[in-house]
């Protein structure tokens, strides 16, 4: 059987959440014996020529039916494919030659392409949705807190959006959520409830490295650490969360790392910018950081920091702090589809800035986290190798069989 995945970004080198859950998708089917195929249509903007496979296929990044509305390339790239003659019949051709017997969109911008071309070919061709998040509410609330939009142009977004995926999900053999949330959602939108299976996000998990001299050198006691993309509810739950409660309770030396894309965000704002000579003794950026370096960090963290207020679906850097065995300073949001965590040893819930900022002081003077055997094995229960061999992903796979 032939799987043929459609995307809005490559997985060439997996780095961010989407691309990390499609990889794990992309080895559950391998590993079934599934003959399967990633075709990404990228911004060219946003990535270079060695981070795309040959299979991949650039947008046209001056494509806009929502012509000054930013953070909805992924959108414009779905009504660019389905609409643009020659782009539609370049992924058609790829497509029909590869003759799937099922097509999966690994999020809905793409349905109006592959509304288009199922009708064209006339081809049986089953197709499933693998949702990473219920994408009409996310992009809404994206657009009115970072984008400056008005409220009736990010209504008709959402509006375009939900009507894009309900139909997607009604037109599907199996919608796969990555929440319970998102789930209901569905099921009470789009009349799907029977074809739901959730099938929340993992992480690969190997143990990670334990000394680095570049970590031993920066940090000379315990430190939190956060790890984000440069996605706007990243930058955004630091700021309040983190940076609206001042960092004066740390010692005059680095105690907080600050990793990935959200770096040079967090440093720009003004909480940040206001009290930079302070801030700067405190908080180490690593905006570029290769795998052993974050390895370590991650290892030797007192405590990670989990501050996300809006967003949707399920976040990865969620998975990666329950299963480091650390304290967790998290919000409700930021465990959304792991509530089943909200009491366990080392989780903190925390959604208000004040005791966000109540339970930061607490851990950074509490002493590192020992959890017994049966709770470590508990937070573990997150790793794709675990949710892969669950009965929901087992559901899944036998719908696919013939």
């Amino acid at each position: 059987m032939k799987v043929v995945a459609l995307g809005t970004y490559p997985i060439k080198f997996p780095i961010h959440g989407g691309q990390r859950r499609v990889t794990a998708f992309r080895d559950a089917y391998v590993e079934r014996g599934y003959d399967y195929h990633y075709i990404a249509l990228y911004d060219p903007g946003s990535y270079k020529l060695e981070d795309v496979n040959p299979s991949d296929i650039p947008t046209d990044p001056t494509y806009s039916s929502f012509p000054d509305v930013p953070f909805i390339t992924d959108m414009e790239t779905g009504r660019y494919f389905a609409f643009n003659n020659e782009a539609f019949q370049a992924l058609a051709s790829q497509i029909t030659e590869l003759q799937p017997d099922f097509l999966a969109l690994e999020q809905p911008f793409l349905w109006p392409f592959v509304k288009r071309y199922l009708e064209e070919s006339r081809r049986p061709i089953s197709v499933f949705y693998s949702s990473q998040n219920a994408e009409g509410r996310l992009k809404y609330d994206i657009l009115r807190r970072n984008g400056g939009v008005r409220h009736a142009v990010a209504d008709r977004v959402k509006t375009a959006i939900d009507e894009c995926e309900f139909e997607l999900c009604r037109n599907s053999k199996v919608v796969i959520a990555v929440s319970e949330e998102d789930a209901r959602s569905y099921a009470e939108e789009a009349d799907c409830g029977d074809r739901i299976i959730v099938i929340r996000n993992g992480i690969d998990y190997s143990p990670w490295i334990r000394e680095s001299s570049e970590v031993s050198r920066i940090f000379g006691g315990p430190y939190f650490i956060f790890v984000g993309s440069a996605y706007p509810p990243n930058i955004e739950g630091f700021d309040h969360f983190v940076l609206k409660n001042r960092l004066y309770f740390l010692p005059p030396r680095k105690s907080v790392a600050v990793c990935g894309g959200a770096s040079d965000g967090v440093f720009q704002l003004n909480r940040y910018l206001g009290h930079l000579a302070s801030y700067s003794e405190r908080v180490q950026f690593f905006p570029k950081i290769d795998d052993d370096t974050l390895s370590a960090l991650k290892n030797n963290a007192h405590a990670f920091l989990l501050p996300i207020q809006t967003g949707g679906g399920s976040n990865l850097k969620t998975a990666e702090a329950l299963v480091s065995g650390k304290w967790v300073i998290t919000t409700s949001v930021a465990l959304r589809s792991f509530e089943e965590y909200r009491n366990a040893p080392g989780v903190i819930i925390a959604d208000t800035p004040a005791a966000f900022g109540e339970a930061m002081v607490d851990v950074y003077h509490r002493p590192p986290l020992i959890l017994s055997n049966d709770h470590v094995a508990y937070r573990r229960r997150v790793t794709w190798d675990s949710l892969f061999n669950s009965a929901e992903a087992d559901r899944f796979f036998d719908i696919l069989r013939p």
